[in-house]
């Protein structure tokens, strides 16, 4: 059976790093972290005479489907190795929820989470042979919300302001939505995934697609969602609400 991994490639294109086996949305939402805002992370390439590091070019990150772990082609930085491959990254990290984690050398993951108070503290160890459970639970939590943003998306393209020849996705000013739309678009990088959902915002924008239409073409068994609390009303300063 084949699995979804986080490739790195050095800037000669040879594989450096590679992470444990990922769902497909766990690997677009690690991809995402690594690359959103367009950031580089930079190759190091030893020191120079003063014991400084040197760094060269920039990795590159790429979620690919294989049936067993691709083999590392060129040693990279121990530190920056590790980094990449592990589920402290990969599997664990988000956007909004903080969690101190390290990763064993047996492959173990041991997590520690503090309460509200920053009393109490919490740790847990994820063998890594139980691992298949908890990425099997994450993805499906993973792509439910990504199905319910894109869900949003597409609702704000329906009470966008209506141009000749255009409509905006992002519409609520002071939303967070223009970052929102920069993380999603990191974790789905291609054109071609930008222009189907360009072309399908522009048809609910002028009303011949429904929103429940549109995010079906992406999660074709999701459930439609009341939209109210998220719009906002068009005379707020920075909107671009359909008046």
């Amino acid at each position: 059976m084949s699995s979804v991994f986080l490739v790195v490639y050095t800037s000669a294109h040879l594989i450096g790093a590679v992470s444990y086996p990922l769902g497909d949305q766990l690997c677009a939402n690690a991809l995402g972290r690594w690359t959103w805002g367009g950031q580089e992370i930079l190759e190091k390439k030893g020191k120079d005479v003063s014991g400084e590091d040197q760094y060269g070019g920039a990795y590159t990150f790429a979620c690919e489907t294989h049936r067993t772990r691709p083999r590392v082609q060129i040693q990279i930085g121990k530190g920056q190795r590790e980094q990449f491959e592990s589920d402290c990254e990969n599997l664990y990290r988000s956007y909004s929820e903080y969690k101190e984690c390290r990763q064993l050398p047996n492959g173990d993951v041991e997590t520690t989470q503090y309460d509200d108070n920053a009393d109490n503290r919490h740790s847990w160890v994820v063998k890594i042979d139980e691992r298949w459970k908890t990425v099997r639970l994450k993805e499906q939590k993973a792509s439910e919300e990504e199905c319910g943003q894109i869900e949003v998306i597409f609702d704000a393209c329906s009470v966008s302001e209506q141009t000749a020849d255009y409509c905006y996705m992002v519409h609520r000013a002071g939303a967070g939505e223009s970052r929102g739309l920069s993380q999603f678009f990191s974790r789905h990088p291609s054109d071609g995934f930008f222009n189907k959902m360009q072309a399908l915002c522009q048809k609910v924008c002028y009303g011949k697609m429904t929103v429940i239409a549109a995010t079906r073409k992406f999660c074709p068994h999701q459930r439609p969602h009341s939209m109210e609390s998220y719009r906002q009303e068009p005379d707020v300063p920075g909107s671009t609400a359909r008046k």
